[in-house]
This record gives structure tokens, C-alpha cells and sequence, in this order.
């Protein structure tokens, strides 16, 4: 990739703008935030998220664009029905979301479900579900397009 080139650039700064408010979410999760300030971060992963979609900067990408749609779409109109998503990362967001702290999984409940896995989505989950106000099935899936989006973008 030539760095030179001016939307390369732009690209690679969007790619970390959007990994830094995932991170971040992480962050206020491990210091046990207030949930406004979680939500206010969201908000904004939100906004620049679908900054990509509306922009015409990135308008040479609409392939990536259409692939993310799809994603999205397979996301929202699926039901969870395998154990492995239901029952240990959607589990944990769920655990999350009613709990509110991020080291409830040192507890050793449901040791089954690989209370060691890591959070970092399961976070983004609890966070969408806090914002939304309740605990759905549904949308807290689409949070794992978020997650995979960053390094997509990094390796185009």
C-alpha cells in the first residue's frame, strides 16, 4: 500500500478512529463507567460506523459496503440457534448487560460456558442492549459486525 496516497491514509485513520471507541467501550466496561457514558460512546462508534455508508469519500468501496449490508441483514433476520452462540457469547453479553460489571465472569457461574473467553464483543453487546433499554436476542448480533469491521478495512 503506498501511504502516500491520500485516501489509503484517510482510510487507515478511519480504521483506527473505530478500533480506538471499541477499545474505548472495553475500557469503561473494566473501570465499571456509568452507563451514559458507555452509551455516548456507542452513539458515536454508531455515528462514524455508518459514516462509512453515507459518505463519498468511500464511495469506490461499494463492495465492501454491500458485503457489511448483507452481513447485517444475516444478522438481525437469524435466530441464534446453535449452542456455542447462545450459550457462551450471547450468554455473556446477557450476563453483562443484567449485571453491569465486567468481572462478574470471575464468579465461575456456568463453568460449561468458558467463562475465560474473551469479552470484547460481549461488551459492545451489553452496551447496544443498555442503549436500547432492554435484553433482545436479536440486536445485540449485529454488534459482531462492528467488531469485524476494523480489520476488514485494515486489510483492503
Amino acid at each position: 500500500m503506498n501511504v502516500n496516497n491520500y485516501k489509503d491514509l484517510d482510510l487507515i485513520k478511519y480504521t483506527v478512529v473505530l478500533s480506538f471507541l471499541i477499545f474505548f467501550n472495553y475500557f469503561l466496561w473494566s473501570i465499571n463507567s456509568w452507563e451514559i457514558i458507555k452509551s455516548i460512546n456507542f452513539i458515536f462508534l454508531l455515528f462514524v460506523f455508518f459514516y462509512f455508508f453515507i459518505s463519498k469519500k468511500y464511495n469506490n468501496y461499494w463492495y465492501l459496503k454491500i458485503t457489511i449490508i448483507l452481513l447485517l441483514l444475516i444478522c438481525l433476520g437469524s435466530p441464534t440457534i446453535s449452542w456455542d452462540a447462545r450459550s457462551i457469547y450471547l450468554f455473556s453479553a446477557k450476563r453483562l448487560f443484567y449485571e453491569s460489571n465486567l468481572y462478574i465472569s470471575l464468579d465461575n457461574y456456568f463453568a460449561v460456558g468458558m467463562n475465560a473467553f474473551p469479552k470484547l464483543p460481549a461488551t459492545l453487546s451489553a452496551t447496544f442492549a443498555q442503549l436500547i433499554g432492554a435484553w433482545n436476542e436479536v440486536f445485540p448480533k449485529s454488534t459482531n459486525v462492528i467488531i469485524i469491521f476494523p480489520p476488514i478495512l485494515f486489510l483492503i
